[in-house]
Formats: structure tokens, C-alpha cells, sequence
């Protein structure tokens, strides 16, 4: 998986989702190896940590929320763009202009709400967002 990431960020918008799933992937080493390896490629590029429900095979624990905000804390130092799924909160899911700081894209849910981007540019300060837009 890590080499089509790497492959595909080089000619096309890539997005990364990692599941965390208590006792598999859900320690800060894990989250920092993905982070340093996304971050190597393109600290626009999305990540997606989302939160774990036990389901048909697995019967792990449910992901803790503080364990979804300590791996965005750590993404946070080297990516841009860092969301957290599968909680009941929208303040995780929005994007920020990574220069000027403003919020750029505004979403309640899977709904957009704002758009502050043109042809990929802050509206604000006329910076790369990495948002891709059509």
C-alpha cells in the first residue's frame, strides 16, 4: 500500500485513511512512522484517522476519541491537512489554509458548508492549499 501511495502522489491527488484499531495500530510509533513517511512524499497530503467500531471479525474495544486526538496531534507537526472520522464532532473535519491559517473549507458532516479555494489557492492569501477542486 505504501509504495501506491508514493506512486500515485507523484501524477494524481492522493488521501490517506488509516482505521485505528485498539492493540493493532493505535500506538504513537505507528502513528509517527506514517506521518514521517506521508510527510516525506508531501505534507499537503490528507490523513484521515478514523475511528474503529468492533464489527463481524474483530471484537476489539471501540477506538478511545483521545487516542484519535493524540495521532492527529502527532500528524499535526509534519502534515497540513489532518482529520479524525467516525466521531460525533465536526471541528476535526475542517481544513485550514496551511500558510495564512484561515479556514478554507467548511463541512458539517458529509456536507459542504464553504469553500474559500480557487484552482487550489487560499482565497485569503492566494497560497497552495492542496485542497483540489473541479
Amino acid at each position: 500500500m505504501l509504495k501506491t501511495v508514493k506512486t500515485s502522489a507523484k501524477k494524481t491527488h492522493v488521501e490517506v485513511t488509516n482505521l485505528v484499531i485498539p492493540g493493532l495500530n493505535d500506538t504513537d510509533e505507528m502513528f509517527e512512522k506514517l506521518t514521517d513517511f506521508l510527510a516525506d512524499i508531501n505534507p499537503l497530503i490528507p490523513l484521515h484517522f478514523s475511528r474503529y467500531h468492533p464489527n463481524f471479525r474483530i471484537s476489539n474495544p471501540v477506538t478511545q476519541e483521545k487516542t484519535l486526538y493524540r495521532a492527529a496531534q502527532i500528524a499535526r507537526r509534519k502534515l497540513k491537512h489532518v482529520y479524525i472520522g467516525n466521531i460525533p464532532s465536526d471541528t476535526h473535519n475542517q481544513t485550514t489554509c496551511p500558510t495564512c491559517g484561515k479556514l478554507v473549507v467548511e463541512r458539517a458532516g458529509y456536507t459542504l458548508l464553504k469553500m474559500s479555494v480557487t484552482n487550489g489557492l487560499c482565497n485569503f492569501c492566494g497560497s497552495e492549499t492542496g485542497v483540489v477542486t473541479s
